[in-house]
């Protein structure tokens, strides 16, 4: 787990549910790289490399885009009046 996201968990989760979230973070951030190559090598057989790394970029452009589309709005606001 990174400094980022034991900070966003710490500030960002209610303290009843801490624990629970802290476990699945850890648990999928030690789980997700396992298969990971096996998919990436198997897309690039099937795709070719270069169409497997625009796919990937796109992928994660979208994630990022609905992140983004579905973060609260004036929740940078608050965060900003309430460190100030």
């Amino acid at each position: 787990m990174s400094v980022a996201s034991g900070h966003l968990i710490q500030s960002e989760t209610r303290p009843a549910l801490k624990g629970r979230v802290s476990a699945t973070v850890a648990a999928l951030d030690e789980a997700v790289p396992l298969p990971a190559p096996l998919a990436a090598g198997l897309l690039a057989a099937w795709w070719g490399l270069g169409q497997t790394y625009a796919a990937a970029g796109i992928a994660l452009m979208l994630v990022g885009a609905a992140l983004v589309a579905l973060r609260a709005p004036g929740r940078a606001r608050e965060l900003a009046v309430d460190r100030a």
